[in-house]
């Protein structure tokens, strides 16, 4: 099966990437795989049957057209089975266009709905209504498929993100991020700063905390188009000294190992890897019940669940850890304890080849190939 992706993501353009990597993977599994992203550099990369392209342009409208017509190329040179679009707006409306175009199956890859507005929504409709087959990181999401937008089910593959949690280890302080950060007690929350991540609602809790705990620090890693308001809202809450952003990391292991619990407020999340490395490095979590978090963490067994929006209920859980050590070891004991659920690397592969085989045969049932 040779298999075309137009992704979002340009870390695979980035050799070391951890996207890079699973991409090797799947090339692996089949005859060709290849990869084009929207990118203002024009660029190529070439490993074995995987092929990565940077579409070039220097607006994403420019992107976009170029993108569209590189794919038109590669799908005709390449004889590409199955085109799979990680985008269900506007990218995703080339995607149905292309297969509709050369008789190709379309592959739809939904990590999260966001930034929905009409004319989103109407994309999306069309987008998740011509696909062969839709690829999920979760049951919530496939229920908001199925409920939402009245997606047949069998239409859809639920393939979580892999991630090699065994070989993550905890040791406190292994390699110090920061001295200083020894004599605080450290929050962490690794997350792209949007407002549908509700990072301003846990600035205004920890504001709460700061006030009984002054030596409490909240780490906040990532980027987005929310950074100088947070960064506003810490001053006028008079925290700014108990708060610091780190903004994008390409690692983050020194962070989970520097810290002593993790926390999400997010409002909507459609898998959540954070958590997941969170409870890997053995770092306790305070969460809202979003994406994969009903499946590995147990209210006060592995982490503290907490409604979402609710400030109040999240700042009494944070300064709970903080008095509450035995809470904290109880906590931290049992973080692995349900990521044992998660399927395994070749499991993930077989449900992606199975994801690609369904809109494989989809597409040929509609060409009249065999009925």
């Amino acid at each position: 099966m040779r298999v075309l992706v137009l992704g979002l993501d340009k870390n695979i353009l980035d050799e070391t990437s951890a996207v890079r990597r699973r991409a090797r993977q799947y090339a692996s599994q089949l005859d060709w795989y290849g990869v084009v992203v929207p990118a203002k550099k024009n660029e190529y990369f070439c490993e074995k049957n995987l092929e990565i392209w940077g579409s070039g342009g220097r607006n994403k409208l420019c992107q976009l057209i170029r993108l569209a017509r590189l794919a038109k190329r590669l799908i005709k040179e390449k004889n590409i089975d199955v085109i799979s679009v990680q985008d269900i707006y506007f990218l995703g409306l080339v995607g149905i266009w292309l297969g509709r175009k050369f008789h190709r199956g379309v592959e739809i890859q939904l990590h999260g709905i966001e930034k929905m507005n009409i004319l989103r929504q109407e994309a999306a409709q069309k987008v998740f209504q011509q696909a062969d087959s839709i690829r999920v990181v979760g049951d919530v999401l496939k229920d908001k498929l199925v409920n939402y937008f009245g997606i047949a089910e069998r239409k859809i593959v639920t393939v979580p993100i892999f991630l090699n949690w065994k070989e993550l280890k905890y040791k406190r302080f292994d390699r110090d991020l920061k001295k200083e950060w020894q004599d605080n007690f450290v929050f962490l929350t690794v997350s792209r700063l949007v407002p549908i991540k509700n990072v301003g609602g846990m600035i205004k809790a920890f504001s709460q905390v700061v006030k009984e705990q002054p030596q409490a620090l909240l780490i906040v890693v990532g980027d987005g188009p929310m950074l100088t308001k947070l960064e506003s809202l810490a001053s006028d809450l008079g925290i700014q000294d108990n708060i610091e952003f780190m903004g994008w990391q390409k690692e983050l292991e020194n962070f989970y190992r520097n810290a002593d619990c993790y926390v999400y407020f997010s409002q909507q999340e459609g898998y959540g890897m954070s958590l997941i490395e969170s409870l890997s490095y053995q770092l306790p979590v305070i969460t809202t019940n979003v994406g994969i978090v009903p499946q590995v963490i147990k209210d006060g067994e592995n982490g503290l669940i907490v409604k979402q929006a609710d400030i109040e209920s999240l700042a009494t859980m944070m300064k709970l850890v903080m008095v509450n050590k035995e809470l904290l070891a109880s906590l931290k004991k049992n973080t692995r304890k349900y990521l044992t659920t998660l399927p395994t690397e070749d499991e993930i592969i077989k449900l992606y080849k199975q994801s690609w085989q369904q809109a494989l045969d989809a597409k040929k049932i509609k060409n009249n190939q065999y009925v």
